[in-house]
Order: C-alpha cells, then structure tokens, then sequence
C-alpha cells in the first residue's frame, strides 16, 4: 500500500514525475503535496484497441526532461483500461533507459473480466530498486469494495450549457447521482467518472438518468 511516507522517500521537492493523464487523482496530489513537479502524459483511453493507448513518444520525452520517477495505475482508473504486455515492456526499456523508478498502482489487477491478460510490473526484467508495487495510494481491496460488482466509466458529456462542477451538483440534487469530476484526473473538464458498486438495475437505473440530465442541460 501506498502512503504519504513512501511517495516523500521516491520524490524530493523540485523532481519531476511523469504521471498518466487521466489517472487517480491521489497520485498527482500526492506528489505535489511533497513539492514534485507533475509531468503529464497522455492515454488516449477513447480509441485505445489492444493496448490502454498510452504515449510512449510522450513518455520518452518526460524522461528526456529529466523525470525521475513515472508513476500510473494498472488497471487504470479512471478509465478501467489494462495495459498490455507491449506497453509494461516499453515502460520498462525506457526505464532502464533513463534510469526513472517505476511506481505502479496495481490495486485493482485482481479485479479483471475473465481470460484478460495481465502484466505486472515487476515481470518486466527491470532491476527491484526499479520498481515500486503498490496497491492504492488511499484505499485497499476490501469486502466493502467489490459487495456485488465494480465497474469504473469515463464517458465524455455533450457540450451543455452549464459548467462540469455546476452540472456535477445538479446531478446530485436533481437527479440523485453523484459521480466524480473529470477535472481530479487532469484536464478533462467534459468527462465525470462513474463508480458502480451496487447491483446492476441500480447502475443502469442510475446512467438513464445521467443521460436524461445531459439532455436536459445540453447546449
């Protein structure tokens, strides 16, 4: 597990960390809570086929500038995408590269549709003072967690006529749903993030809704 203590041991005040955008919100706040400098990378997790789609060319270029550590969940969330085997095995080349430590929030490897293939970080071939294996930076895996299923969606909204934090209240108040901003997982000021851990009639119950209310505010 991932505390305030292990992030203050990997990341001095002014170090830069390579961090995945969209990614849990804890991750970047805790690195700038310890003085590090944020360096974005992109997963383009909307087109993304076989791999999570993240951007080697924008990794390579973070420790190019000097990144000392890259840190990131596997399944990721927001967007609940796995990283394939090609992807942790370029993480890795490029690590050993630059000599930037992995830290990898594997909280939710356990929690995968069946036959999905998995990767850990740590059968990449990369030296152990490498690799750092999490499992949350703020929670762990509990009873509580999984009581009939999870499911994490990303999904973009339409254009509308009220800002995302204006529209995340009204969902709240109008519609009785409350979902995260996208804007806790980098700039992504047109997504919410929705958490089902509740039976399915709910969660379906729960997204008419949503969709309701982004037509009922939609620009």
């Amino acid at each position: 597990m991932l505390t305030g203590t292990t992030i203050a041991a990997v990341v001095n005040r002014g170090d830069k960390v390579a961090i995945v955008q969209p990614d849990y919100f804890a991750n970047r706040k805790l690195v700038q809570f310890f003085g590090g400098e944020v360096m974005p990378v992109a997963l383009d997790y909307a087109t993304a086929q076989t791999d999570a789609g993240l951007d080697l060319a924008q990794l390579r270029a973070a420790f190019e500038s000097g990144a000392k550590v890259f840190l990131f969940s596997n399944p990721n969330n927001p967007a609940g995408l796995v990283y394939s085997a090609k992807e942790i095995g370029r993480i890795a080349e490029l690590a050993k590269e630059f000599g930037v430590t992995i830290i990898a929030d594997q909280l939710y490897s356990r929690l995968r549709y069946e036959g999905e293939s998995y990767t850990h970080m740590r059968a990449s071939g990369l030296p152990d003072d490498q690799v750092i294996t999490i499992m949350g930076p703020s929670k762990t895996e509990s009873p509580s967690g999984s009581r009939l299923g999870v499911a994490y969606l990303f999904p973009k909204l339409p254009p509308l006529s009220v800002g995302l934090h204006e529209f995340v209240r009204l969902l709240r108040h109008q519609a009785n749903i409350i979902v995260t901003p996208g804007t806790e997982f980098g700039p992504h000021d047109q997504n919410v993030r929705l958490n089902f851990s509740q039976d399915r009639r709910a969660a379906g119950d729960a997204v008419t809704r949503l969709v309701e209310m982004a037509d009922r505010y939609r620009a």
